[in-house]
């Protein structure tokens, strides 16, 4: 009977290993570097840098100077991508506290965004490529 019971334990365990595993996985792809190649910025470049757990956003202007910055947290459950934006330039400081929702889906080295910050403040429709 003990055998049984430390059988199905060890069953259980390992299908829940596999299942987090998969999981990682899934929202493993979302973490790097990221360049926004749609819809663009009239000036400079816009890269999002996503690590575990933590992200940043930088706007570089034509003379390598920011022209924009803000970050904070996120979570991903490997389709839905939630900001919470916790820091920000002086211009960003007004999205200071909000969130913003994304359906994300991947496809070769991009990454197809849309949704928007809290309160429908902006729409996204963003299509970023993978810098590293």
């Amino acid at each position: 009977m003990i055998t049984v019971v430390c059988v199905a334990i060890l069953v259980c365990n390992c299908a829940s290993f596999r299942t987090q595993t998969k999981s990682n996985n899934n929202t493993d792809q979302i973490i790097g570097v990221w360049k926004m190649v749609s819809p663009g910025w009239p000036v400079g470049e816009v890269r999002k840098i996503i690590t575990k757990g933590h992200f940043l956003l930088i706007l570089t202007m034509p003379d390598n100077t920011i022209g924009a910055s803000f970050g904070g947290t996120y979570s991903f459950d490997g389709e839905t991508y939630i900001e919470n934006i916790e820091f920000g330039t002086q211009n960003r400081i007004s999205n200071i506290g909000r969130k913003g929702v994304l359906k994300v889906k991947f496809e070769d080295n991009k990454m197809f965004s849309a949704g928007q910050l809290e309160e429908g403040r902006f729409l996204y429709d963003e299509v970023w490529e993978r810098v590293e």
